[in-house]
């Protein structure tokens, strides 16, 4: 009798503490110094916008709305678009960031562009980020132990011990995220320190969400970007392959935004050269643009347009939001 008493007592209080943690999860989530300036903004001025770029530090620095809202204007196909783009985004990233913005009420959103490339299994930091912690929602957790699941029954049969090292990982992530361990844990808030800024400086000069580069690309990393075309050329570097766990992940966001009426552009941003495979991680019927390739697209791989061998300077971000603009049909 005191056993079925004392396990109901057990069952209450966890319970009580999983509705709590609930509560303090949803009125104060984690604050990610370069995540929740943008999204912040994007909830303030959710009637403001109809067209998003999402992705890495290539999106961020690499389009500027301004200048791919007077495109589109020139053409006939008048947009107020904003800059999503966040420093170290990783595609796992892109995909959760796409999610949590479709669930901001955004009448006037017609388009959303996201940046393709293969999403990452689980977040993979010792000790583990603020950041890593905050993207570990449910879903993310399901999206996670899918490639968990994959690698279990892939041989060869040591990926099966690096499996459950990952479902493990991927439990204590998600477990600091909703029972809002997180925010007192011991780690670097994004990966590294970064000074103390106003939310302002997140959202760029024009606090549009870009943020520009000017400086220009060094001799070295113009021979290191030169060498990689070489290799890819010559046939020393083979595509990877496509992976459908990527492509299911890009479509079913697609589809999530089109349920809501917003046409989704996957987006292949002038990427460093050993990145030019990246169009094979695109979903089928989801359309794709595609500017990493440097035969079909020199001018985003001369020197005076980029500031290191994987991104845009900010004249080559004007070129690019221009030719993104040119690209996009007037949906």
């Amino acid at each position: 009798m005191h056993s079925v008493r004392d396990l109901s007592l057990f069952l209450c209080a966890a319970a009580g503490f999983c509705l709590m943690s609930a509560a303090v999860h949803k009125a104060a989530p984690l604050n990610v110094a370069e995540v929740t300036p943008k999204l912040a903004h994007l909830r303030a001025h959710a009637t403001d916008y109809d067209t998003l770029f999402i992705g890495s530090s290539r999106v961020y620095h690499g389009l500027q709305p301004r200048v791919f809202d007077a495109e589109m204007a020139a053409a006939g196909k008048p947009s107020h678009s904003f800059n999503l783009g966040i420093d170290g985004m990783a595609p796992r990233e892109s995909l959760e960031l796409a999610r949590l913005a479709a669930t901001v009420p955004m009448p006037r959103l017609r388009r959303v562009f996201i940046e393709i490339g293969q999403a990452a299994r689980v977040p993979d930091s010792d000790p583990p980020t603020v950041r890593n912690i905050y993207w570990q929602n449910g879903h993310a957790l399901v999206a996670g132990l899918r490639y968990v699941w994959r690698d279990y029954w892939t041989p060869p049969a040591d990926l099966k011990g690096r499996a459950w090292l990952e479902a493990g990982r991927a439990f204590a992530l998600f477990a600091r995220n909703q029972f809002n361990i997180g925010r007192f844990a011991p780690v670097p808030a994004i990966g590294k320190p970064r000074r103390k800024e106003p939310d302002s400086v997140m959202l760029g000069p024009n606090g549009d969400g870009y943020m520009p580069v000017f400086r220009n690309i060094s001799p070295s990393d113009v021979d290191r970007m030169h060498g990689e075309m070489r290799q890819i050329e010559s046939g020393a570097t083979p595509p990877r392959p496509s992976d459908p766990l990527t492509q299911h992940d890009f479509a079913e966001v697609a589809q999530l935004f089109a349920s809501r009426g917003v046409r989704v552009y996957l987006l292949a941003t002038p990427i460093q050269p050993r990145g030019f495979d990246v169009v094979l991680q695109a979903p089928e019927g989801v359309p794709l643009l595609e500017f990493q390739d440097w035969r079909r697209h020199p001018e985003f791989y001369q020197p005076d347009h980029r500031c290191d061998s994987a991104h845009l300077n900010d004249s080559g971000a004007a070129i690019f939001s221009r030719e993104l603009a040119d690209a996009c049909p007037g949906d």
